[in-house]
């Protein structure tokens, strides 16, 4: 028989949570990490590709396309703009591409690079505009202007 306020045996810690030798209680796992296996006595950091924002995690989630996630991320990061990420589950900046010549994205957190419209053009790599084709030029391709030949004008922009 045991007294009053005496435990015969110790609780496991559940997912999520975390119990150093000692532990009067169980504690979260602060996010950015997780566990997923009851009894751990620390937690572990979301792999590259993943993020957890919440705290108490037992998974973390697969970082959308348009973002990526380093080891232990929070929240995923936005690829800059004149990049984009069209996979999920990228795991640096360098994961994101630049937008192609005769594309554009103007904007941060991308899933695909934006085709130049007939008489735009984009002529450099990781572009977030487009440009309009100038007057005595034809912008066919969207990747640069090309003067016209002799004999030949173009008194239009886009």
């Amino acid at each position: 028989m045991t007294g009053a306020g005496q435990v015969e045996s110790c609780l496991e810690c559940p997912v999520g949570y975390y119990c150093p030798d000692g532990s009067v209680e169980a504690i979260e796992c602060p996010s950015g990490t997780y566990t997923d296996v009851t009894g751990s006595t620390e937690c572990m950091g979301c792999p590259a590709g993943t993020y957890s924002s919440e705290t108490g995690s037992a998974e973390c989630t697969t970082c959308p396309s348009g973002t990526y996630c380093t080891e232990g991320s929070t929240e995923p990061e936005m690829c800059p703009a004149g990049t984009y990420s069209d996979v999920t589950g990228a795991t640096d900046e360098l994961s994101c591409l630049m937008c192609p010549m005769g594309h554009y994205c103007p904007e941060s957190g991308a899933t695909s690079a934006t085709v130049c419209e007939l008489g735009w053009y984009a002529d450099i790599e990781g572009s977030t505009e487009c440009y309009e084709c100038p007057v005595g030029y034809y912008c066919a391709d969207g990747l640069a202007p090309v003067m016209c030949a002799e004999g030949t004008y173009n008194d239009m922009t886009a």
